[in-house]
């Protein structure tokens, strides 16, 4: 993992400066917010390894503060990239260990973990016995011909700094987080030299419990502060979405929004209609969120207003079309096929 931060610092150093952060909101329902806390959760754990990798407990500031910022891409409407990693590709953390259990390797005949494991308290060991009851722990599996013990909590922890603890106990061999084993899409973070934190959502694919075959990331740079985001670019391997991008909303300034026509594979035709006189920006988008042509049009009032945007040169594939007005952004799905 410190080699994979130390990689992305890097990386943002390269990319920083070439995106324009729109403003969005670090609140939502708490239907939402349980969707990304636990991955708040593991980005704190993860970020603890270098600045308190000897503390336990999970600094809930930093739980607060993470969750804060993932809310800020989930609620960045605006961004098309945005529906790519929250509506098309749901992605989430892949924690690389369990946060409520631990696995010792144990001598049973040590008097305390023959109590442990039977269930009697106090164990006899003052500095077990702490451990057990600020954490609520508790044996779970036990494989006594190997001496393999798999130790729960109640509480999601840093299980690196609870496994050091335990190496410092008479009887245990060894101690170490619950590791997860394969792999899968993924949600990665670092801090910038300034206020902003940068955020890679990784979609992984194709035979995962091997370490997957293929990936997408997009890169999003959140200020936790002003709650404002901006999508930074996407690269990998191309996707597929199953999904169309699409606003739940066009109350408002807009009354038609239609792609038409194609023109040998070359020119599409786009129809707008609005109640008032807008300047409108068009974005192309192609697969992965990736802005790839723009143009501006200034569409009078209560007229159907057609333009034309030429596809000439581009890759046959899925493009989206994203319409800016003032009131909010709007995105209609192109199949281009030369």
């Amino acid at each position: 993992m410190k080699a994979l931060f130390t990689s992305l610092m890097f990386a943002i150093a390269g990319a920083a400066g070439f995106c324009q952060p729109v403003q969005s909101s670090c609140e939502a329902p708490d239907s939402i917010k349980t969707l990304y806390e636990f991955d708040a959760k593991v980005l704190a754990v993860r970020e603890m390894q270098f600045y308190a990798p000897g503390v336990i407990e999970i600094n809930q500031n930093r739980i607060d503060n993470f969750l804060k910022m993932l809310l800020a891409v989930y609620n960045a409407t605006s961004l098309p990239a945005r529906d790519s990693v929250v509506k098309c590709k749901p992605i989430h953390v892949f924690p690389e260990f369990d946060l409520k259990s631990i696995n010792l390797g144990v001598n049973s005949a040590e008097s305390w973990i023959a109590n442990f494991l039977n269930g009697v308290s106090p164990t006899g060991n003052a500095q077990a016995d702490e451990l057990i009851d600020t954490y609520h722990l508790s044996p779970g599996t036990y494989l006594p011909s190997i001496g393999f013990l798999n130790v729960k909590s109640e509480f999601d922890l840093n299980m690196p700094a609870l496994a050091a603890k335990f190496t410092q106990l008479p009887g245990v061999n060894y101690a170490e987080p619950n590791y997860t084993v394969s792999d899968g899409s993924n949600i990665v973070s670092a801090p910038t030299p300034i206020e902003n934190y940068e955020f890679f959502y990784a979609y992984r694919w194709g035979d995962c419990p091997s370490g997957c075959l293929s990936q997408h990331t997009w890169h999003f740079s959140v200020n936790p502060i002003g709650c404002t985001v901006a999508f930074v670019e996407s690269y990998g391997d191309p996707v597929d979405f199953p999904c169309e991008l699409t606003n739940t909303s066009e109350a408002g300034l807009l009354q038609k929004f239609d792609v038409t026509a194609f023109t040998a594979g070359q020119v599409i035709q786009v129809i707008l209609e609005l109640k008032q006189h807008s300047v409108a920006e068009l974005n192309l988008l192609d697969a992965s969120g990736k802005l790839v042509k723009k143009k501006s049009v200034s569409v009078p009032a209560q007229t159907e207003y057609r333009t034309e945007f030429s596809v000439n040169g581009f890759p046959s594939g899925t493009y989206f079309l994203a319409l800016h007005l003032r009131n909010g952004v709007f995105t209609r799905k192109i199949a281009v096929q030369h």
